[in-house]
């Protein structure tokens, strides 16, 4: 799609951070931002390191697998909005997806 739309790939959309899956005691999991790319998208949009992604386009997010879809349903330049937990406060961020190769 990328190269009829463009002329060339762009490369694959990321999101700009790194995420882990943690665990709670009832079993539950959740994924956690453990750090932030600068300058990336995330970043932009005011992401830190410690949110709680709970869900991506509308859709729960539990495992870093449910957060991968994004990039197999978006090009670089979309925007994804993810819904995010810091602290007692949940919030929308609209990311814009970069691209692997910058």
């Amino acid at each position: 799609n990328d190269i009829l739309a463009n002329g060339y790939f762009r490369g694959t959309p990321t999101i700009g951070i790194m995420v882990v899956t943690m665990g709670n005691d009832d079993g539950s999991t959740y994924v956690l931002i453990d750090s932030v790319v600068e300058g990336s998208g995330a970043g932009k949009a005011g992401l830190q390191a410690g949110d709680i992604v709970i869900a991506a386009d509308g859709e729960p997010v539990a495992v870093i697998d449910d957060l991968l879809g994004v990039r197999r349903n978006h090009a670089v330049g979309d925007t994804t909005v993810l819904t995010i937990r810091r602290g007692e406060q949940v919030f929308d961020a609209h990311v814009v997806l970069g691209s692997d190769r910058d």
